[in-house]
């Protein structure tokens, strides 16, 4: 028996996932659901029972409402598939019309496909053709080409289609309807879509010929519409195919929404408000006071003077102020400090957005160097850029705010192979830092970054590769996302780097959040990341990965909070290929169970998964501190594999609670 001879079939492929990158591509409005066909599409009775049908739940109701299905306007999509136009057609369907005629246009005066999108812009698009291709004899092979360059088209959009196999009809002049919808369904499992098989559907509920009459009229194509109104009730929806078809649409709609455009990354609700800061946010101890030979500077010319002219162990003071850079400078002299005059690192801008270059400030060949309470913001590219290609050791940044980089706020660059060991990045810090981004990454923040390329998503916190020694701790990152929520998120070390610490860090919104390794290798190069070492961190809604490990060696990953309850991918914690003797250790997870991937297997010890938790402070803004103790994860840790001390530094109960961060009652 053909497949979609069966009973309804339902996807057995991750659409969700699949539909993720489309959904961030959508630039128009919110809930506009557009069904797309011929006449069983450009009906009044297709679209009457999401429109202001009999019997909807509350749940049907909501949809239907942020459908705005209600509305007379060119808003709603499923008014714009039942007004009236003329010649037979509406603003998204035709009478008669075959799958060639959906895209070239013309029929009764429709606009091509390419027409329609640009115009209309809809969010989710049902699509039902082939009725007509069947009954003008149009071979399978011609109509599924047809099919495939539809729902391309839709993706190209930013429009999620949902593909829908045809319902059972007399008019299959050469008996290719199961070929149809074997090669549908195929379709929308190559290109990830939704699927609704309505042809499963009405056959599930009218076998044999009992469909005609029934959910299809008597003359073998059109769906029957005396209850199109509803209520949907089983009976009623066993003997009215309009009625069916809405139902499972609006259902289908419901499951997207939730899967998919309810896992896109938000605009974190912590921007908004200028600098963004909160109680909980990690607190630097002010820096011992400057020594050395001591440079004031007040102005653009004093301060690129004085990093020219400033001696081996010296410190250049910046006054309180806003410096629009002309240009790119850089730092290379031994244990020279950059700081502010106030310590107050919001005091300090040094700003790029009328600079010539695309990068604000670089440490070149020189050991020892500390910058601290400054802000640095508005480039293209990078913001502190790390010339590790010819030697930086010993660099601390601290305490400074990096505010729209439109590609890497820190950056570590390649070292090359054949001094490697000698000038390897070694021992650098980047601790108290804030790194946020008011929106999400446009391609008009870098015209390097193509859609060809990395389609505006490549954009991260830090990315730091052959790091030797290093700490990253005690740092925030806010909505660092790229232009379809595919960005490298937060912090990304990889490329052979070793003995590494990754701790106490706060990641909100950001589209990845700690990731240690990448699925691809530099030639030479077989491990990512060895000895290497994340713990007690909050992660909050990184969807792409909370924390990611590929091609490791003798890492750790304990007592981590990642909170994603809604996440489509499902990547809490992902580990794929090989990662030797990496141990996974009391980390909470809110949301789905991770994913050990990895050949050989993560050893997993007591890590704790819920699906949703709710004694977090403010999971919302990112607080995952713990609001009440939890008999589920406190004293519950791994003594074997627990932490001293906690994401606030604070000493952890014995034994200690699962996650990041202790209860202390306060």
């Amino acid at each position: 028996m053909a497949k979609a001879e069966q009973q309804m079939n339902k996807e057995t492929w991750d659409w969700s996932s699949a539909m993720l990158p489309v959904a961030r591509k959508f630039d128009g409005i919110e809930g506009k659901v557009a069904p797309m066909g011929d006449s069983n599409t450009y009906a009044n009775q297709a679209s009457r029972w999401a429109r202001y049908g009999k019997g909807r739940t509350e749940e049907e109701m909501a949809i239907c409402r942020w459908m705005r299905s209600h509305e007379e306007e060119l808003d709603n999509g499923w008014w714009l598939a039942a007004d009236d136009q003329p010649e037979g057609r509406s603003w998204t369907a035709a009478s008669g019309c075959t799958s060639a005629e959906y895209l070239a246009g013309g029929k009764g005066g429709l606009p091509p496909l390419d027409e329609i999108l640009a115009r209309h812009n809809p969010q989710i698009a049902p699509i039902l053709l082939g009725t007509n291709d069947l009954s003008a004899g149009v071979s399978p092979s011609r109509f599924l080409r047809n099919m495939r360059s539809i729902f391309e088209k839709c993706l190209a959009n930013g429009t999620i289609p949902i593909a829908q196999t045809l319902p059972p009809t007399t008019w299959d002049k050469n008996g290719d309807l199961g070929d149809y919808n074997d090669g549908l369904i195929e379709l929308a499992e190559a290109l990830g879509l939704p699927l609704i098989d309505v042809h499963g559907a009405f056959l599930s509920r009218r076998p044999g010929d009992s469909w005609q009459g029934c959910l299809v009229s008597e003359d073998g194509a059109h769906l029957t519409h005396e209850l199109a109104a509803g209520p949907a009730t089983p009976e009623n929806i066993e003997n009215c195919g309009h009625l069916l078809r809405c139902w499972l649409t609006v259902h289908k709609v419901m499951e997207i929404k939730k899967k998919v455009l309810d896992s896109r990354p938000r605009a974190s609700i912590l921007l908004g408000e200028g600098v963004p800061d909160r109680p909980w946010f990690p607190r630097a101890l002010s820096l011992s006071p400057p020594s050395g030979e001591i440079i004031r500077v007040s102005s653009v010319e004093e301060l690129l003077e004085a990093v020219e002219k400033v001696p081996p162990g010296g410190t250049i003071l910046i006054a309180d102020g806003h410096y629009m850079m002309p240009r790119y400078f850089d730092i290379r002299t031994d244990d020279v400090t950059l700081r502010s005059a106030s310590g107050n690192r919001d005091a300090v801008i040094i700003d790029a957005a009328q600079s010539r270059h695309n990068e604000i400030l670089g440490i070149t060949a020189c050991r020892g160097v500390t910058i601290a309470d400054i802000t640095i913001q508005n480039t293209m590219w990078n913001g502190f850029k790390i010339n590790s290609n010819i030697g930086v050791q010993e660099l601390t940044i601290y305490n400074c705010v990096i505010h729209n980089i439109w590609q890497r706020g820190v950056k570590g660059v390649t070292v090359p192979e054949e001094n490697r060991e000698e000038i390897r990045p070694r021992n650098c810090k980047v601790q108290y830092c804030l790194f946020y981004n008011d929106r999400p990454k446009r391609y008009s923040d870098d015209e390097a970054d193509k859609p060809e390329r990395f389609g505006g998503n490549y954009i991260g916190g830090i990315d730091v590769m052959y790091a030797t020694g290093w700490t990253i701790s005690d740092n925030v990152f806010i909505g660092i996302q790229g232009r379809t929520g595919e960005g490298r998120g937060g912090i990304f070390v990889w490329i052979d780097s070793r003995d590494c610490v990754v701790e106490r860090n706060f990641i909100v919104d950001c589209d990845a959040g700690i990731s240690l390794g990448n699925p691809s290798r530099a030639e030479g190069v077989t491990v990512h990341g060895t000895n290497c070492v994340i713990r007690n961190n909050f992660i909050t809604r990184a969807h792409e990965n909370g924390i990611f490990t590929a091609y490791t060696r003798n890492c750790l990953v304990q007592h981590n909070t990642i909170h994603d309850p809604d996440s489509g991918p499902e990547r809490l914690i992902r580990v794929i290929l090989d990662n030797e003797e990496l141990v996974i250790a009391n980390n909470l997870l809110s949301g789905p169970p991770l994913q050990n991937d990895s050949t050989p297997p993560a050893r997993l010890v007591q890590n704790w998964t819920t699906p949703r938790v709710d004694y977090f402070v403010d999971p919302d803004e990112g607080d995952l501190h713990l609001q009440r103790a939890s008999e589920q994860i406190s004293g519950r840790a791994d003594p074997a594999w627990s932490t001293e001390r906690d994401i606030d530094g604070e000493k952890r109960s014995s034994p200690a609670t699962i996650g990041a961060g202790e209860f202390h009652s306060r």
